[in-house]
């Protein structure tokens, strides 16, 4: 009898001691899963944090930025009546062809010619000293075209393209804070611009459209008006103009 009592204790014990481990182990799981929810809503939190922070620097780094559409197109809206009463110049803000792309402006002024005192809309295109010149391709040979907007369903803009030769200042890097202007002094006449004022002009405004071909680099390189007939002229003008 006594020797069974003392089996049943040893067993007894026994089993006490595995619940108790059993407890502990069941602790100590429960503390690393509440540690581990810890840790990952640690983790979630900064995730968020980083989150927040970049998109801060996303909202930053194009603040304040005027850049060009996917398209390569952008529009400057002129009041045409503040120029044409004020008879100064108005330019527009500084237009990033990307983040990290070229930087230039508009320039808009009115031009008076002779005794008849005919007068144009004058437009120049300007380069500006950007933060990433260093890494962008001198000189700009790009296609241009810049354009004042029909308004109307016709869209029969007037365009004039830029012809874009290495060897003009203009568009090499700029080494101060802006190029020369590139004008094209006789844009457009402006009783043109006020005869058809619906066309042209809206509420005053006048739509001024930016257009810049990083597609077909070179394609207007040609400075003369009369474009070479086959590439073989196109390799004789350029044999000649650099042996000149």
């Amino acid at each position: 009898m006594v020797d069974n009592c003392n089996h049943l204790n040893s067993q007894r014990e026994v089993m006490e001691k595995k619940i108790i481990e059993a407890r502990t182990k069941s602790a100590q799981i429960k503390e690393s899963s509440n540690n581990s929810a810890k840790l990952l809503e640690s983790l979630h939190q900064i995730l968020v944090v980083m989150q927040k922070v970049v998109d801060e620097i996303k909202s930053k780094s194009i603040k304040g930025l005027n850049l060009l559409s996917s398209e390569g197109t952008y529009v400057f809206r002129l009041n045409f009546s503040d120029l044409l009463n004020n008879e100064q110049s108005i330019q527009s803000e500084s237009i990033h062809t990307s983040q990290s792309g070229y930087a230039m402006k508009l320039i808009c002024e009115i031009y008076t010619e002779g005794q008849k005192q005919k007068r144009y809309l004058s437009i120049s295109l300007v380069l500006l000293m950007g933060n990433f010149d260093a890494i962008l391709s001198w000189p700009m040979n790009y296609p241009i075209t810049l354009s004042i907007i029909d308004l109307t369903p016709a869209k029969k803009n007037i365009d004039h393209p830029i012809p874009i030769n290495s060897r003009m200042p203009m568009f090499d890097r700029p080494s101060s804070n802006e190029n020369m202007p590139y004008r094209i002094q006789k844009f457009c006449t402006v009783d043109t611009l006020l005869e058809k004022r619906n066309t042209y002009i809206q509420d005053d405004f006048l739509f001024i459209q930016l257009l810049i071909n990083f597609i077909v680099p070179g394609a207007n390189a040609v400075p003369d008006k009369v474009l070479p007939k086959s590439m073989e002229d196109y390799i004789n003008r350029n044999i000649v103009e650099k042996m000149s």
